[in-house]
């Protein structure tokens, strides 16, 4: 038998056990708080440090997102049955944007552009990357030839953003940031643009600097040069000398703000495809008074007496109803055209974007290879975009795409459309037959690496409705650098709109013919690419604006100074052109003699449908993203087809 423990033995034992457990619980509680400590502090981050951008090395070749490639043997030349997509695989090096030191647009020496914008671009929640993308379009081409491209002065990022900085790497250009000390002396002439980006900055903190630079800055516009006076400034106080600043040439911006400033020039690029009012909290933070008379106002604040802005105000009503300059341009120089002197009628931009009257619509023709992603034209597909869209009436949606697939496996024009902030609904050229397109604002046939058998059926019986659309105030964008196939005949080209065809034509270099139209704003000329082109038109109508030509020799040679009378073959072929039809155009549309394009007149524009500046995307918008490498393939004069590996989806 078995001795039994003591009872109360027992108790002080299981107590005793009970105990150490507390303690040895109690004893683990730190050590287990500060484990959870530190697995707090691995995914913890330092607070944003400001002065690592400053510190950053910008220039032209700075990469966003390190965007990659795969390498392939780059052309946009493909035989059918190959793949649109280039191989996945090895990854080439980053791409480093293209940047041209020939400006495009540039009014003659001695003849300078001033900006100046109090719209709060710099506030990114405001969504102005399109307003801040167009003036930086809209400054580089107006520019001369310089040793480098922006210099931005500013003591610090704008509400801790870099939207100005991002447009100008978005556009392919480089920029160096100085502070307003740095104004004293400097050599403006080595930039081809000066921004004075005052956004979220208060007087203080730049005006000793910049008045004092104001002399220097006039001199520099007088001579051919551009200043860009970004403005948008934070207040203090109640009125007085902290509250406004001095504009070059006359004037001044005063502390203003707004929520909802209207368009009062739509036809200015500064603008393109931007809806009016535009809105933002606040939309802009100061307004101008005392301007030049020459001065063109692009944007107003519109306020009655209880400081309500509105798209209605005419500066006529009552009660201290009026319009205060918000956005303007202005040019200076000997050589600028008219007289310096302040007149009572505006300055005219010289690259209209305003939509025509109703019954006044619009054609694009292109041949620009813009659908192949390694040449890098997101420029020009923004462009069209944005001079497609301006253009067209109110219509319960923005663009229809026609294709029958993604061109060389990329998105390039529907994410320029995007990027806009539009929506687009894509279909197959078979839907063509019986679409409803005053359904939309633009409608796209994007035959890009298509062959014309893919589409030129169904194409064609819908021509007669698509003159009818455009007549009617529509327009249509043909995105059309097909495929070749045989030597020639049917396969080798396909009818455009209003008569004329394009034709199967490979060219590695061509020269903008019209440098003011909007579709090539800032884009430097030649364009070139492996290929450029890919057609070229013949029997346009005598009054299309032809704005880019490929311009061949007889052994197929390109460049940038064929003026179509040298010998040996020697002629320019229409690439990319617009063209205006309607009862309401201005122009009438009789062919003329003149075989010198005659760019597009501006005409009355129809506000956008769009209630507010910041994009949102349609939900119809769902592309994935492009990669936007720059071309790197040396341009040749003679075709060379390269089959691909994979073959090609359907």
């Amino acid at each position: 038998m078995k001795k039994q423990i003591n009872p109360s033995i027992k108790a002080h034992l299981i107590r005793g056990a009970f105990y150490l457990v507390l303690l040895i619980a109690i004893c683990a509680i730190p050590f287990a708080l500060a484990q959870r400590n530190a697995g707090k502090q691995m995914v913890l981050r330092a607070p944003f440090n400001h002065s690592q951008l400053a510190k950053f090395p910008y220039s032209s070749v700075r990469e966003r997102g390190h965007l990659q490639f795969a390498k392939f043997p780059y052309s946009s030349v493909r035989e059918r049955g190959s793949a649109p997509a280039a191989p996945a695989g090895e990854k080439s090096p980053t791409p480093t944007p293209s940047v041209s030191q020939t400006p495009t647009a540039t009014p003659g020496p001695g003849c300078g552009l001033l900006v100046g914008d109090g719209l709060a671009v710099g506030f990114a929640p405001n969504n102005f990357t399109l307003i801040a993308s167009n003036i930086v379009n809209f400054t580089f081409s107006n520019s001369q030839a310089a040793p480098n491209d922006f210099a931005v002065f500013q003591t610090h990022d704008p509400f801790g953003a870099t939207v100005v900085e991002d447009a100008i790497t978005a556009a392919g250009h480089g920029f160096g940031v100085f502070t307003p000390a740095q104004l004293a002396g400097f050599d403006f002439t080595q930039y081809r643009v000066i921004i004075l980006n005052w956004d979220d900055h208060f007087v203080t903190d730049f005006v000793g600097d910049y008045a004092a630079a104001i002399p220097a800055l006039e001199a520099y516009v007088s001579g051919g040069g551009v200043v860009w006076v970004q403005g948008a400034i934070q207040g203090e106080g109640e009125g007085g000398d902290g509250q406004s600043y001095p504009l070059p040439f006359g004037g001044q911006s005063n502390f203003d703000l707004s929520s909802s400033d209207p368009i009062l020039d739509p036809s200015s690029p500064m603008v393109a495809g931007v809806p009016s009012p535009i809105t933002g909290n606040f939309a802009s933070q100061v307004s101008d008074e005392g301007l030049p008379d020459d001065a063109d106002v692009v944007v107003v604040n519109c306020q009655g007496e209880e400081a309500g802005g509105g798209d209605n105000c005419d500066g006529e009503g009552g009660g201290g109803d009026e319009q205060r300059p918000v956005l303007y341009d202005l040019r200076r120089g000997t050589s600028c055209e008219g007289t310096p002197t302040p007149t009572p009628t505006p300055s005219v931009s010289q690259t209209p974007t305003a939509t025509p009257g109703p019954g006044c619509g619009l054609l694009v023709g292109d041949g620009l290879t813009i659908g192949f992603a390694p040449n890098n034209f997101t420029l020009i597909a923004s462009n069209i975009v944005n001079f497609t869209f301006s253009n067209s009436q109110a219509a319960p949606n923005d663009f229809a795409v026609f294709q029958t697939h993604d061109p060389f496996g990329a998105t390039v024009v529907e994410d320029a459309i995007t990027a806009a902030g539009h929506g687009f609904g894509v279909f197959t050229p078979a839907q063509l037959a019986g679409f409803d397109f005053t359904q939309y604002r633009v409608i796209i046939l994007n035959w890009d690496d298509h062959f014309v058998t893919d589409f030129v059926g169904d194409y064609a019986a819908a021509i007669p409705a698509l003159e009818a659309y455009v007549s009617g105030g529509g327009v249509v964008w043909v995105q059309g650098a097909i495929q070749g196939e045989g030597e020639g005949g049917d396969g080798q080209s396909y009818p455009l709109p209003f008569g004329g065809q394009s034709n199967f034509d490979l060219s590695s270099s061509d020269p903008i013919l019209d440098p003011s139209s909007p579709m090539v704003a800032g884009v430097p000329s030649p364009i070139t690419g492996n290929f450029a082109s890919q057609v070229s038109d013949e029997g346009l109508p005598d009054d299309a604006d032809v704005v880019v030509v490929n311009c061949h020799d007889e052994n197929g040679a390109g460049g940038d100074n064929c003026d179509g009378d040298g010998g040996g073959g020697d002629e320019q072929k229409p690439v990319l052109y617009d063209l205006r039809r309607g009862t309401s155009c201005g122009p009438s549309p009789t062919p003329s003699v003149s075989p010198t394009p005659t760019p597009s007149a501006s005409q009355t524009p129809t506000p956008s449908a769009s209630p507010t500046a910041t994009p949102s995307v349609s939900p119809t918008a769902t592309p994935s993203a492009s990669p936007t490498p720059s071309s790197t393939a040396t341009p040749r004069s003679r075709p060379r087809k390269h089959p691909r590996p994979f073959p090609r989806p359907r």
